[in-house]
């Protein structure tokens, strides 16, 4: 009766009004959510083994804490599990104590802080849990509950994110778990885990760690992180030399740049670390690792992206490749008083237990490259220094000469570029360029300032140079887990330049296990007890005077005289002295071709002087195109017998460089050796006086067990000789020699004495209190008379 009604038929009217309605309402709210989605939440789980260790309180716990403020404000959650092998009673208070100290607002580094950092603060705390993780069964577990709780908030699963701050021996034992429980079924879910060093103790090692790893995980899921990489000062390197290619390019290489400093120096001591340090010490610890890299991001070529980690990686193992391995004549090694007992102590050592382990090393590394060729990159660090400070610095040479006075205010000055990478606290500029250099465009953000103090920069005053800072000093940990977060691959070390490293450094710390490192006070009282000399042949300090270790004293550390008849000494194992006079030989040589043009060297004959000659042999820049090598005496045989002085310099020495023929001068006794007279000793005593005006530029000679020195025996005819250079002698058996004289040796510029073996203790003995008698000591009366003279000995032969 109601099915014509009006009233009924205005209803359904509005019904489908609103239908229509509803529709079009539908329609346009599809329409805008797809110009508009809302934001999928995604999940990043977090794991870090060893949650309750040092470096997680000092440094990770709050780094993770300032990557979750900044994900939270692009819908990204940072859900995190500590884990330890500790049951989960304990472990979680154990793990929410040191939340409670270790996470704070205050070091936030997002600027500016947020409003609400103490709500996050809160929120970050509920997002951590504590996880025992000892057996395979609880990894299986917890990787399990990832997906699923994904799937519980309606969430994508964006990455399984493992930290490792456990011992190197334990990563072989999680990554194995990791790669049979963890490893996302989803394709677009990544896994990554960070690996903290020792990568390895050398290459052996370090070649034994990565193939365990490798087993389990691939190469792009592993990122073995270098915290200095995450530092400003190191991390503006190559973003600063890419925006300064125009400028700096033409400058940035060999024909420029005259040496390359990179050094981190501590005040602290070991204290505490002794259980991990004294198996690494300072190249293991620092060098082989934090100075290494910023030597490669000073020295690679710049990727024409420098944010593509493949880029990256290829051009830094290209220059890696091109590093010369080191060799123990290439460092010098130091530790510091007090680490011996200091070490007892903590370890609970014997008291006769000793170390060599160093704490300071400076170390001279050369490039075989077109651009770096010859130019020394030199490594320092040490703990117990002066100041706390680390940097890398530029020096560039100084080729302008100023007529007048005034150009030393500008061209004149000197030309060098620091970059502060240990941070500078706010206290002094982490750049300066010297204003004679072109100035420098700055990466964004970064400002010069006139409010640091006029202290001297290497030198040179604040005024001198262009100097900028950044607007903040991010936090290293911070910088690098953001880093592997987003997958920038470029701040971590990959296994083929990790490898390429310890072929690099192995050679070293292989030569330097036997080293007696040299003793240090620490601190300011330090003095120039380290300053060091580095040369392409090598380094040595330039302070003589150094410790040993010596087992017949009480104490562990003595010291050696650094002089022998009030002359200079240089002493050690036989090996070190054979090294430091063949580096002396090198000095002299280049100071007297810059200076006259040529180096005559005389050498002694013998089976002393063998490991010598051998030394000189490997010295690839030795210069001698324009070396004269002469005899100080010789045995009146001929060339090819066994006995034959000549022959054995040439076959230990001459063969194997690249000496002129005409540069070889023999006593002449080829001919007529069996006369051997003074007509041969005139003939050599005139050719010498020919040369270089009669003054030989450095002479080698040893001593006998009677006190002999080159053929002058004792009580001889030829000890009286007072004029002429050469004299025909006599052994006290009879055997005829020609040798060299006192005129002679004591005209020379340099005469050094080469002593070895412990058959030399008793004639070092009579004669190291610095009486002359010639008669019956010959040696005494080598003195020249406007050079000097100069003790190598070894310890075999100073103290038996």
């Amino acid at each position: 009766m109601f099915k014509n009604s009006p009233y009924i038929k205005k209803n359904n009217q509005m019904i489908f009004i609103k239908l229509i309605a509803y529709a079009v309402i539908a329609m346009v709210t599809t329409m805008v959510a797809a110009q508009h989605p809302v934001p999928t939440t995604k999940i990043t789980n977090i794991v870090v083994a060893g949650a309750t260790g040092d470096l997680s309180q000092r440094y990770l716990w709050q780094g993770f804490f300032n990557l979750f403020v900044e994900m939270e404000s692009v819908y990204h959650h940072l859900r995190l599990y500590g884990a330890t092998r500790v049951n989960e009673v304990e472990g979680s208070i154990l793990l929410k104590n040191i939340l409670q100290d270790c996470v704070s607002c205050s070091k936030l580094t997002i600027t500016p802080v947020p409003s609400n950092c103490d709500d996050l603060r809160e929120k970050f705390l509920s997002r951590v849990h504590y996880k025992q993780l000892k057996t395979a069964e609880q990894y299986r577990d917890l990787c399990a509950s990832f997906a699923a709780e994904a799937n519980r908030e309606h969430a994508e699963e964006n990455g399984r994110w493992f930290y490792l701050a456990v011992p190197a021996f334990a990563y072989a034992g999680i990554a194995e778990n990791i790669g049979n429980f963890c490893r996302p079924t989803v394709s677009n879910t990544w896994l990554r885990v960070v690996l903290e060093k020792p990568f390895g103790h050398d290459l052996e090692s370090a070649v034994d760690l990565s193939d365990q790893l490798s087993k389990h995980l691939q190469e792009d899921e592993m990122y073995r992180i270098d915290h200095y990489l995450g530092k400003t000062g190191v991390s503006s390197i190559m973003p600063f030399r890419e925006i300064n290619q125009q400028a700096y390019e033409r400058i940035w290489n060999k024909h420029h740049v005259e040496k390359v400093e990179i050094v981190m120096k501590e005040t602290l001591d070991v204290k505490g670390r002794f259980s991990f340090y004294n198996k690494y010490g300072v190249v293991r610890d620092v060098m082989q690792n934090h100075l290494t890299e910023i030597l490669a991001l000073v020295a690679m070529e710049i990727p024409e992206n420098i944010t593509s980690a493949e880029e990256h990686c290829l051009k830094k193992l290209n220059l890696m490749n091109r590093i010369q391995p080191i060799s123990k004549h290439h460092a010098v090694i130091g530790q510091y008083e007090g680490y011996q007992v200091e070490l007892r102590e903590e370890m609970g050592m014997a008291d006769n237990f000793t170390s060599l382990v160093p704490t300071f090393a400076g170390v001279s590394m050369f490039i075989n490259s077109p651009r770096w060729s010859g130019v020394p990159f030199v490594l320092v660090s040490g703990k117990k220094m002066d100041r706390k400070s680390g940097y890398v610095r530029i020096v560039f040479k100084q080729d302008t000469f100023c007529v007048n006075d005034d150009g030393f205010e500008n061209l004149c000055r000197k030309k060098q570029m620091i970059i502060y990478t240990g941070g500078t606290g706010g206290t002094k500029p982490m750049l300066l360029v010297s204003r004679t250099l072109p100035q420098p465009n700055i990466p964004a953000g970064w400002k010069t300032s006139d409010s640091f103090k006029e202290i001297k920069y290497f030198g040179s005053d604040l005024k001198d140079f262009y100097h900028y800072s950044p607007p903040f000093e991010a936090d290293a940990y911070t910088s690098l887990l953001r880093s592997c977060f987003f997958g920038e691959k470029q701040n971590f070390i990959g296994s083929a330049d990790l490898m390429q490293s310890w072929k690099i450094w192995t050679p070293l710390l292989k030569g330097l296990e036997d080293t007696i490192p040299r003793g240090y006070s620490g601190g300011i009282n330090n003095g120039e007890i380290l300053d060091f000399v580095s040369q392409t042949y090598g380094c040595q300090f330039v302070n003589v005077e150094e410790p040993f270790f010596d087992g017949r004293h009480e104490q562990n550390v003595a010291f050696k005289k650094s002089t022998f008849r009030n002359e200079f000494l240089k002493s050690g194992l036989k090996s070190h002295v054979i090294h430091a006079l063949a580096l002396d030989i090198y000095n002299s040589s280049v100071y007297s071709i810059n200076e006259r043009g040529s180096f005559h060297i005389a050498l002694s004959g013998g089976k002393s002087p063998v490991p010598l000659f051998h030394e000189l042999s490997m010295v690839e820049s030795f210069p001698w195109e324009e070396t004269h090598i002469w005899l100080v005496d010789e045995r009146c045989v001929s060339f090819d017998d066994n006995d034959s002085n000549f022959k054995l310099i040439v076959q230990n020495l001459v063969d194997n460089v690249d000496v002129p023929y005409m540069n070889v001068h023999p006593m002449p006794i080829q001919s007529v050796w069996q006369n051997c007279d003074q007509i041969q000793s005139n003939y050599y005593d005139n050719e010498i006086r020919q040369k270089n005006n009669g003054r030989l530029d450095y002479i080698v000679v040893g001593v006998g067990s009677d006190g002999h020195t080159a053929s002058l025996f004792p009580h001889s005819s030829a000890l009286e000789e007072d004029s002429k250079f050469v004299t025909a002698t006599a052994t006290p058996d009879g055997s005829k020699r020609l040798s060299l004289t006192y005129p002679s040796l004591n005209a020379a510029r340099t005469v050094s004495v080469l002593v070895t073996g412990s058959d030399k203790v008793d004639i070092l003995h009579k004669i190291k209190g610095g009486k002359v008698d010639k008669t019956n000591l010959p040696i005494t009366g080598v003195s020249p008379v406007s050079g000097d003279i100069r003790w190598y000995i070894d310890d075999e032969a100073l103290i038996g």
